[in-house]
């Protein structure tokens, strides 16, 4: 009695397998990828309560905010302050995956800020910072901390001499992903 057994598994079973654990891997890596967000919007919101000590630090010895995120600009200091920004923070955070490069008027470390105040082009005694979130999830998490309902509430709703333009997008931070804040004055 001859018997045939088979060894080995069949094709099909191969192909089950192998679904299944290419399956696995994404759902793995897409949970690896939104917690890699997540520890980035981290990094922005942490660098965010930096710079906000940092301001109000400046703006207790100088009297006004700066007008932009610089440590060595003039900022539009009045009277005899002599300090700067970067005595307060030496160097001004960059948020992950932005390079110190990439800039404009109110975005030159890669955060958005804007210098605001009573009048147009006047001193900067309020300000708005905020940060573009890659997971708009995590700004739901920090809801104590959001003021964006306060966008361009009077009277500081004009920006100061030398800022950069006000956040855009700010009042509809749930559906841009916008974490921001408005200084001590405007709560």
């Amino acid at each position: 009695m001859i018997l045939n057994k088979q060894e080995g598994f069949t094709l099909i079973e191969l192909i089950v397998v192998i679904g299944l654990a290419a399956m696995l891997l994404i759902i793995a890596l897409s949970g690896f990828n939104t917690s890699k967000q997540r520890a980035r919007d981290d990094i922005r919101v942490s660098d965010i309560q930096k710079i906000r000590i940092a301001l109000e630090q400046y703006r207790s010895s100088c009297g006004v905010f700066p007008n932009q995120l610089i440590g060595d600009a003039n900022n539009a200091r009045v009277g005899t302050c002599d300090k700067k920004l970067k005595d307060f923070l030496g160097v001004i955070p960059t948020p992950p995956g932005v390079s110190s490069s990439e800039s404009d008027d109110n975005e030159v470390s890669g955060y958005l800020y804007s210098g605001l105040s009573t009048s147009l082009g006047g001193p900067c005694y309020e300000y708005h910072i905020g940060a573009v979130l890659e997971n708009k999830k995590s700004n739901e998490l920090k809801e104590d901390h959001d003021y964006s309902v306060l966008a361009l509430n009077a009277p500081f709703r004009y920006k100061c001499q030398g800022a950069g333009d006000p956040i855009s997008n700010a009042d509809n931070d749930d559906v841009y992903g916008i974490y921001d804040f408005r200084s001590s004055l405007s709560r």
